[in-house]
């Protein structure tokens, strides 16, 4: 182990796959590097119990030898901003194009200041990796879902800022939505029928092959 940690701590001042301050996940653990030593580097840890990329407070002492064996991805070097996804449902019986007209709208003002950043760092990332986007400006797709149609909000968000992302596009998200009586949020839901001629009929005929 002494060995390998050695040859992993060589390894990485070689290679410079992470350096202090970057975010990181080796393995199952996930967190800020705050140290960096010749047997072992410190994270202090996100995730885990907690939501959306946010700090629990724990350090963790991971051994230089994990990166020899176990995956390693670095959220902060080659691109700045990572792709953020927001799964929202609706009825049926919603005008489903008509919110997506307005969550489109929603995230284009979102991510219109920061468009400029979004390409510039883009650009540097070009120039030292292989990183590249066809199309970096926010997108919903539409799916249908067993009870509903899902419309995912896909945006870039800085690194850090994953959860205070969220939460602003939630909240115009609600504030334009529950105001228009033409959209419904959908959840689950039970119906239950006591008698048969209580059960709905369908509205066109039905023919079995």
């Amino acid at each position: 182990d002494l060995v390998a940690n050695i040859v992993g701590w060589v390894y990485l001042m070689t290679r410079k796959h992470f350096q202090i301050g970057d975010r990181i996940q080796v393995d199952t653990h996930i967190g800020d590097v705050i140290d960096i030593g010749v047997q072992s580097f410190t994270v202090m840890e996100i995730g885990n119990w907690v939501d959306a990329d946010q700090s629990t407070g724990r350090l963790i002492e991971i051994p230089l030898s994990n990166i020899l064996t176990k995956p390693l991805a670095n959220y902060s070097k080659g691109f700045s901003y990572i792709w953020h996804e927001i799964p929202l449902m609706v009825t049926f019986e919603s005008d489903w194009r008509k919110a997506k007209i307005l969550l489109e709208k929603i995230l284009v003002a979102y991510q219109k200041p920061k468009q400029d950043a979004i390409h510039a760092a883009m650009r540097n990332a070009k120039r030292s990796t292989m990183v590249s986007y066809s199309k970096l400006t926010p997108v919903v797709y539409t799916r249908i879902q067993s009870n509903g149609i899902q419309l995912t909000l896909r945006f870039m968000c800085e690194i850090r800022q994953r959860r205070n992302a969220e939460q602003d596009i939630i909240e115009q998200v609600l504030d334009s939505l529950l105001k228009d009586p033409s959209i419904y949020l959908a959840y689950p839901t039970k119906r239950i029928y006591r008698n048969p001629e209580d059960q709905p009929q369908p509205t066109h005929p039905v023919s079995l092959a």
